[in-house]
């Protein structure tokens, strides 16, 4: 009679069943939070990046009173005579110039030995130019942390500074070194030129950096090979703008368009490159304005209070954004 009145303790099945169903429905109901809070910390820390570079460029005006260079990249200009010093850093951007201003002052010694000896090495062949600078790669893009490209040239960061809101024209009759942004080809911009105001002047910005294949390389957001501006953003066409890049060194991808067609590659070659500013992030991108602080802009700005931000002496009014 003892044995018959034992009550058997556990879990059914279908209680098992049940508790499998409730602990897997918190899961779904959790894992979309556990993503936007780490996205949103992600989105935080690039935000700060983009404002480190700002300060870091606004360091650089204040001992040196002038912006460094936007690039030096030959394409832009004309009479780029081979095998001079010019020549040598015609592929150079403005980064170098500011590597003292992130905590960067080790690399810089190390890039300063091809540059203050005004040798004529290019400077994809600088030494160092293959060290990746954590705080210029964005946590959100799977594809920031690209280490090299083309043979190990050299890296891609995901912070680029503003050409203005015009295509990087290229050749002796082009506008690389006359646009109306804060950078540009050879450009020397000092804030007294941003008559527009700091506060209404785009200087940084994202890119998405594109993976490689074995037959194709993209350059955007490239440092050391900034040939035809890939260290360059334009404000010609609202952020995260589905029309491609045009832009020879950049190869199509989901993320980051392309109109270069490698197949043809006489079509798009030299011919007006233009890059958009883009992120990994949803809804917009992050833009770090002449005074240093950093908006967040929605891929829904109004493009021409987008494009005249890119404009540092326009004269225009700016709505909000």
């Amino acid at each position: 009679m003892n044995r018959l009145g034992r009550t058997r303790a556990g879990f059914t099945l279908i209680e098992l069943l049940v508790v499998i169903a409730i602990v897997a429905l918190l899961i779904a109901l959790l894992l979309p939070a556990v993503q936007q809070a780490r996205e949103a910390a992600r989105r935080s820390s690039c935000k700060n990046n983009v404002k480190q570079v700002g300060l870091a460029l606004l360091n650089y005006h204040d001992i040196h009173r002038v912006f460094p260079p936007g690039t030096f990249a030959g394409t832009h200009h004309a009479n780029m005579p081979q095998g001079s010093v010019v020549d040598g850093w015609r592929s150079d951007s403005w980064l170098p110039h500011v590597l003292p201003f992130i905590e960067q002052q080790n690399l810089y010694d190390v890039i300063a030995a091809d540059t203050n000896g005004f040798t004529t090495k290019r400077s994809w062949q600088w030494d160092g130019r293959q060290t990746s600078i954590p705080s210029l790669i964005c946590p959100s893009d799977p594809g920031g942390s690209k280490p090299y490209m083309k043979q190990d040239l050299t890296w891609a960061g995901n912070y680029v500074v503003c050409a203005g809101d015009d295509h990087f024209r290229s050749g002796p009759n082009g506008n690389g070194t006359s646009l109306d942004g804060m950078f540009y080809s050879l450009s020397s911009t000092r804030l007294a030129a941003v008559t527009d105001g700091t506060s209404n002047t785009a200087m940084v910005s994202e890119v998405v950096v594109s993976e490689d294949t074995p037959d194709e390389w993209d350059f955007r957001g490239s440092y050391f090979y900034s040939n035809q501006g890939t260290c360059l953003f334009s404000t010609l066409l609202p952020p995260n703008d589905q029309t491609g890049d045009r832009h020879y060194y950049c190869r199509r991808s989901t993320l980051a368009p392309c109109l270069y067609d490698y197949a043809e590659p006489t079509a798009f070659a030299l011919a007006d490159p233009v890059v958009t500013p883009r992120s990994a992030h949803t809804g917009g991108v992050h833009v770090g304005l002449a005074d240093g602080s950093v908006r967040f802009l929605s891929d829904n700005v109004n493009p021409i209070t987008f494009r005249r931000l890119g404009h540092k002496s326009d004269g225009e009014v700016l709505a909000g954004f």
